[in-house]
C-alpha cells in the first residue's frame, strides 16, 4: 500500500502542479477573505456551537465546523497567501485517491486503478481548485475513511462518521453506503447495536442541530423551488453529469441551469430509474462491483434531490461519486490496461488544462 500511495501522490502532484497559483473565487470572499472568525485559532471552539462563524454574512450561516478549522489553520500558517490553501486542497485530493485505492483493496478490487482514475479525472478538479469546495473533498476524506474502517470491521468508524458530518451535510447518507457495502460483501445484515446505534444517534443529533440552528428548516421551509420541480430538475441533470463523467469536456462552474420542464416524460423516466435502482439493490451481492458502485453513488446524490438548492448542476457534487464509480470500473480497467493507460493520460491532460482555467 505504501508503494500505491507514493504512486498516487506523485500522479496527483504532477496533475495539479499548475494549480498552486490559482486565486480565490466566488464564495471564498464571504467565507474566507472577509470572514473575521477564521483569523484566530482561539475561535475554534466557537465554530462548533455557532453556525454564523461560517461567513461574515449571517444570512449565509452553515454548520461546518471542521471545515472552518482547516480555514483557521491555513490562515494561521500563511494568512491569505493562496499557495498554502491550494497545498491543503491538493493534499486532500491525494489522500482521497489513496483511500479510494485502499477501499478497493479491502473489497478485493484492483484499487490502484480506481485511485488513478479518481486522481486524474477532470470532474474532480473543482474541489481541488476552488477553495470553498474543500467542504466536499474534506467530507469525502472522512466518508472514505469511515468506509475503510467499516470494511476492516472496526467499531470506531462512527468517529470518522462524526467528522464527516462536521464537514458537510451530505454525510448523513453514510450509514446507507455502509449497508450497501455489507450487501456487496455478502455480509448477513442484522441489527448489531454496538455497531449501528452510534450511527443512528449521531445522525439524529446532527439533524437536531441543523433544525435547531434553522439551517434545515430554512432550506425546506422556504425552498428556492417547489419539491416536485426540484425532483424533475435533478432527474434532468443526471444525463449532464453522466456525460461529464464519460466525456469530461466543457466543464464549468455555471452549467446551464434551467431546461424546459417536460414533466410527464421526466416522471416516467424517474419512475423507471428508481424502479431499476430498487431492483438492483434487492439483488446486490458479491462480485457485482459496478452494481454496488451505482447504488452507492445514487445514495450519495440523494440529498441534492430532496433539498432544493440554488445551483441545480454542480460538478463538486460528483466528487465522491467519481471515486465510487472508479471502484466499480476498476476490474475492467485492470483487465484492459492497454486502453486504460492512454485514457488516464488524456484525462490528466484535460485536468491540467482545467486547472489553468481556474487561475483567475
Amino acid at each position: 500500500m505504501k508503494r500505491t500511495a507514493s504512486i498516487l501522490g506523485l500522479v496527483v502532484l504532477l496533475t495539479y502542479s499548475n494549480s498552486f497559483t490559482g486565486s480565490f473565487h466566488w464564495d471564498d470572499v464571504h467565507s474566507i477573505i472577509e470572514n473575521p472568525h477564521i483569523r484566530s485559532l482561539a475561535n475554534i471552539p466557537q465554530f462548533f456551537v455557532d453556525p454564523a462563524c461560517f461567513s461574515y454574512d449571517p444570512d449565509k450561516a452553515m454548520y461546518r465546523p471542521l471545515l472552518l478549522v482547516t480555514y483557521a489553520s491555513n490562515y494561521a500558517l500563511g494568512g491569505y497567501d493562496v499557495t498554502g490553501w491550494h497545498v491543503v486542497n491538493v493534499g486532500l485530493h491525494a489522500a482521497n485517491a489513496c483511500l479510494v485505492a485502499l477501499v478497493g483493496a479491502l473489497l478485493g478490487l484492483p484499487g490502484v486503478w480506481a485511485g488513478l482514475l479518481f486522481a486524474v479525472h477532470p470532474l474532480c478538479s473543482e474541489p481541488v481548485n476552488y477553495i470553498s469546495a474543500r467542504s466536499d473533498s474534506l467530507c469525502a476524506f472522512f466518508v472514505l475513511l469511515t468506509l475503510a474502517l467499516h470494511v476492516k470491521g472496526s467499531r470506531w468508524s462512527w468517529l470518522t462518521f462524526a467528522a464527516a458530518l462536521l464537514s458537510k451535510e451530505w454525510a448523513v447518507v453514510v450509514p446507507g453506503i455502509l449497508w450497501l457495502c455489507d450487501r456487496y460483501q455478502g455480509v448477513k445484515i442484522r441489527w448489531d447495536w454496538r455497531l449501528w446505534s452510534p450511527f443512528v444517534a449521531l445522525t439524529a443529533a446532527y439533524l437536531a442541530v441543523l433544525t435547531g440552528t434553522g439551517f434545515l428548516g430554512g432550506s425546506l421551509g422556504d425552498p428556492v423551488r417547489p419539491m416536485g420541480e426540484q425532483l424533475v430538475r435533478q432527474v434532468q441533470a443526471l444525463p449532464t453529469y453522466a456525460r461529464l463523467f464519460v466525456l469530461p469536456v466543457g466543464l464549468s462552474i455555471e452549467h446551464l441551469q434551467e431546461y424546459p420542464l417536460r414533466a410527464p416524460g421526466i416522471v416516467i423516466g424517474a419512475m423507471l430509474i428508481l424502479g431499476g435502482i430498487t431492483a438492483w439493490v434487492t439483488r446486490l451481492g458479491r462480485r457485482h462491483s459496478w452494481h454496488w458502485a451505482v447504488c452507492a453513488s445514487g445514495l450519495t446524490l440523494l440529498p441534492t434531490f430532496l433539498i432544493p438548492l440554488n445551483v441545480i448542476i454542480a460538478e463538486r457534487r460528483w466528487y465522491l461519486v467519481v471515486g465510487l464509480l472508479a471502484l466499480g470500473l476498476s476490474p475492467w480497467m485492470a483487465r484492459w490496461k492497454r486502453i486504460t493507460v492512454p485514457v488516464l493520460v488524456v484525462l490528466a491532460l484535460l485536468t491540467i488544462s482545467r486547472n489553468a482555467a481556474w487561475r483567475d
